[in-house]
């Protein structure tokens, strides 16, 4: 079951990283492997998850 309300979703679809086709809804969530249909990604309280997509470096 995938649940997306118009909020997340409408926000992801105006991002550049979305329109750019570098994320997704599974950039954060997996289809696979969760006992949770709302477990998602472990969480990057900073911003690690940033160079992913973009070329900059973080310091933790």
């Amino acid at each position: 079951m995938v649940r997306v309300t118009g909020r997340e979703y409408n926000g992801l679809l105006d991002t550049a990283c979305y329109q750019n086709g570098k994320m997704s809804c599974l950039s954060c969530h997996s289809m696979h492997g969760y006992l949770d249909n709302n477990d998602q990604l472990p969480p990057h309280g900073d911003q690690r998850g940033v160079p992913q997509c973009h070329n900059i470096s973080v310091t933790t």
